[in-house]
């Protein structure tokens, strides 16, 4: 299985100044994920968190809205302050 990441940096209002692209041949069940165990890319605050994702369905108005309120909802319940992905 092959997963990769892209990951960008210096964003200036509505352009890229600059885009480094990594990607990772990882083999299923290897336990590594780069936002956490690359030094390169890691983020700091992910290390401590529970491998824990919230997804969200929908491409128009109404799914905007309903994903507005449901991240709403789950900020006040304090779940997107566990949750690791979004």
């Amino acid at each position: 299985m092959f997963s990769s990441l892209l990951y960008s940096s210096t964003c200036a209002a509505d352009r890229f100044d600059e885009v480094q692209i990594h990607t990772w041949k990882i083999e299923s069940e290897s336990g590594f994920f780069p936002e956490r165990d690359d030094p390169r890319v890691s983020v700091e605050w992910l290390k401590n968190r529970p491998s824990f994702g919230i997804a969200f369905s929908g491409g128009g108005t109404r799914s905007a809205m309903a994903t507005r309120g449901e991240l709403r909802a789950l900020n006040k319940l304090g779940w997107l302050d566990r949750a690791c992905y979004i």
